[in-house]
């Protein structure tokens, strides 16, 4: 029999949850974010608030989470009645219900989705609960077409996290996989549905949709004012080249933690006792996520963010276009056949998507571009896929993927992503 604490396993162990509590900031248990008063407050038992029913779901009181529910087909009731009655739409009701069609019958039993909303100016959230034996969760998210969504599922291995949207698509199927990071394709609903095996399961869910940190043109630095919400974590994301120098500060460094990893998990600052800055050299080309951390109370911040020198921008390229008197987005959209939110994946360096000018270049799905660091990056089109990518530019598959640790799923890119080539 393996020894389930040999070293290796010890190893993968210690780091999978120092990782995991350091870019939170914030440990597994409920009741290390909240107080008892806060808990009940927001969790109200039924009379004895010892007694824990294994549908009950702990919200944090920093975010609003409803508590996912069951409801009982009444004679006459459709899905889209139900979904009107619940806010939810019948996509969100089929998916939760693993329902193909609209036929339901009276007594059914339907689980219903529960919305999680962040805290005002917040850009994390955990919700904790239990699953009993052959159940299903759901939860729902709203989120915007191109924001980098980060979920960690801790749970038993029986449970499954799969990750939909609103219109049907799938984003992550159920499989082995508890945690999701990646880049997401429209503004939409997202749906979580989480599934136990034959026996009832406690969980975790945290969540995170970064702040994405934006150089302005011919620029190297960014400075970002907020409030960290207390007991949680502010969550920021920058795309930058290997070889960069990345300088941060945060202030009032007295009150704040810094803590810096890598999309593909590489920790840079694990916020333990290392203060509120860093100065140093980027390992790999990829976004890195800026996590700050409070005490147990809100605190304002200022966040002075540079890579000095020249941000790694297209020095040669085909496939473009130059923007003339006139043009918007939209129209240039229109013309190459394509969509505003897959020009903007294209072309990281546009902030805001009304304000472009004449002689700007845009580069199009089907573009080679090679950056002033020397990067070679293709941008995607909406046919292709991680394998035709790796033969056009006669790599191995394997060797792609590894070049590009933001995409979590290989087999899900989408149009205008950037991609690595290795």
């Amino acid at each position: 029999m393996k020894n389930p604490l040999s070293p290796k396993n010890f190893l993968s162990l210690f780091l999978a949850g120092a990782v995991f509590l350091a870019t939170l900031g914030l440990t597994s248990s409920v009741t290390a974010q909240s107080s008892f008063n806060d808990l009940s407050k927001d969790n109200p038992a039924p009379s004895a608030p010892n007694r824990i029913f294994i549908t009950q779901v702990f919200n944090d009181p920093a975010a609003s989470v409803a508590t996912p529910g069951t409801y009982t087909v009444q004679k006459g009731d459709t899905l889209f009645s139900i979904g009107r009655r619940f806010n939810v739409s019948v996509t969100e009701l089929r998916e939760a219900n693993g329902i193909t069609g609209s036929t339901i019958y009276t007594g059914q039993v339907l689980n219903i989705p529960a919305r999680i909303q962040f805290a005002a100016g917040g850009t994390a959230a955990i919700v904790q609960g239990q699953l009993g034996a052959n159940s299903k969760h759901a939860y729902l998210l709203s989120a915007g077409a191109g924001q980098t969504l980060d979920v960690t599922l801790t749970a038993p291995s029986s449970l499954t996290l799969k990750i939909l949207g609103a219109d049907g698509s799938t984003v992550q199927s159920a499989g082995s996989s508890l945690t999701f990071r990646g880049t997401l394709p429209k503004t939409q609903d997202y749906i979580l549905v989480l599934a136990s095996g034959g026996s009832a399961a406690d969980y975790s869910i945290s969540l995170a949709i970064p702040e994405r940190i934006r150089f302005a043109t011919g620029g190297s630095s960014a400075t970002l004012t907020g409030t960290v919400p207390a007991n949680l974590s502010q969550f920021f994301i920058l795309q930058a080249g290997k070889g960069q120098t990345l300088n941060v500060s945060a202030t009032p460094s007295d009150k704040l933690h810094l803590i810096i990893y890598g999309v593909d998990g590489s920790v840079l600052r694990s916020g333990m006792g290392e203060g509120a800055s860093f100065s140093g050299v980027l390992p790999s080309t990829q976004d890195y996520f800026l996590v700050l951390r409070s005490a147990n109370q809100a605190q304002a911040f200022t966040l002075n963010v540079s890579i000095p020198g020249t941000p790694p921008t297209p020095v040669t390229g085909s496939g473009s276009y130059t923007v003339r008197k006139g043009d918007t987005l939209f129209s240039i959209a229109a013309r190459f056949q394509s969509t505003v939110n897959t020009l903007l994946r294209a072309n990281p360096e546009i902030t805001n998507k009304n304000v472009i000018t004449a002689g700007q270049v845009i580069y199009l799905p089907g573009a080679t571009l090679t950056l002033s660091n020397g990067q070679v990056v293709y941008i995607a089109m909406s046919s292709d896929t991680m394998g035709a990518i790796a033969r056009q530019f006669n790599t191995t598959l394997s060797l792609l993927i590894k070049a590009n640790p933001q995409i979590s799923n290989p087999n899900l890119i989408y149009p205008g992503q950037r991609i690595n080539i290795p």
